[in-house]
């Protein structure tokens, strides 16, 4: 039976965005169909004493942009609060996330299966944008985060910031284990990473179907293909098989018959 989902093993495909903090994220999948791909999250790691940012983002001259259909925003650890700004200074987003201490162990008590706000917050954002900025700062008093490094000057936070696949998101497992990593990761530095995976979606040039069909430029190269307005926030169009036809749109002859 025909797939479009492309799995990728070796050799190791990767996303080239100039705007992303840190590695540029390891493609994994490619959905021909969704017009997305499946990478490796991004993720950035504060253990700090005072107010600190990240900028998560693709390259204005990328073809992709940040699903909010796909994705769901994640902050990881103990004892922050983050506000999230559009580039611009609009704040739209907000969250906060504590650690109580389990009486009979002396660790930090985690749900099971929730991000509720112990252990992990989950702020909503907006569809196609393009970057945000996340401001985290420390909680104050009993909330700060007990699993601190004595070193970090009090009161201090110890956070990840994840993009996450929603569909892995919402096993509860994942949850759990993502929250206990980075708990145990201060202490063991040499573990393996933990995969995040995270959708990008991709949208074609500027302009809508009836625009962009009149360009030398235009990305629906088969004949029996035909052209979608980007619905994912972009602008932009995508290119998808006719129906009774499968393939790769964006290729010359790529969609074949059944």
């Amino acid at each position: 039976m025909y797939s479009d989902v492309v799995k990728l093993s070796r050799p190791k495909l990767f996303l080239d965005n100039e705007a992303s903090p840190g590695p540029n994220p390891e493609v994994v999948e490619i959905s021909l169909t969704n017009s997305t791909v499946r990478v490796g999250s991004w993720v950035s790691h504060f253990i700090v004493g005072n107010t600190s940012h990240v900028q998560l983002a693709m390259s204005r001259s990328s073809p992709f942009v940040l699903s909010a259909k796909a994705n769901s925003l994640i902050i990881v650890g103990c004892g922050f609060r983050v506000v999230l700004d559009i580039v611009d200074g609009w704040t739209y987003g907000s969250c906060a996330s504590f650690c109580p201490i389990d009486n009979s162990t002396g660790e930090p008590f985690l749900p099971d299966v929730v991000c509720n706000g112990i252990g992990c917050c989950q702020p909503s954002i907006p569809v196609g944008l393009l970057s945000f900025l996340i401001n985290l700062s420390p909680l104050d008093g009993a909330s700060r985060c007990p699993i601190t490094p004595s070193l970090a000057p009090e009161p201090a936070f110890n956070a990840s910031v994840h993009m996450v696949e929603q569909e892995w998101w919402s096993e509860g497992s994942n949850v759990y284990g993502l929250q206990q990593y980075f708990i145990d990761l201060p202490s063991y530095p040499d573990m393996s990473p933990f995969f995040v995976p995270a959708i990008a979606a991709w949208a074609l040039g500027r302009f809508p179907c009836e625009e962009a069909a009149q360009r030398p430029d235009f990305g629906c190269r088969s004949k029996n293909s035909m052209c979608l307005n980007s619905t994912n926030g972009a602008d932009g169009y995508v290119c998808r098989c006719s129906d009774g036809y499968h393939g790769n749109p964006y290729m010359t002859n790529g969609c074949q018959d059944l």
